[in-house]
């Protein structure tokens, strides 16, 4: 019993985490098309309020950058939502 846990948590654990930066590079990737095709000069992307990366226009060339503290509370906040969920799941759905 306790070994089919461990084993549903580490798969859980890892989808989630995988699922979450694919999530994140999606929302980067968009925001820099969106940045390319737009006047803004900066751009902030934020989660409820938290930035977590900035994209910046110089002399017509769109650079990003990851703010660190924000990019992990993003991402393990998100993997630790993603993971309750396929918990949830496994415990409502038998």
């Amino acid at each position: 019993m306790v070994k089919v846990n461990l084993r549903r948590w580490s798969l859980e654990g890892l989808i989630s985490l995988v699922v979450t930066a694919g999530l994140l590079s999606i929302i980067i990737s968009s925001a820099n098309a969106w940045m390319h095709m737009g006047r803004a000069s900066v751009m902030d992307l934020r989660v409820f309020g938290l930035a977590f990366y900035q994209l910046t226009r110089t002399a017509g060339q769109v650079s990003g950058q990851t703010l660190n503290q924000g990019m992990g509370a993003v991402w393990l906040g998100g993997s630790l939502l993603l993971f309750g969920l396929l918990e949830a799941r496994h415990h409502l759905i038998p």
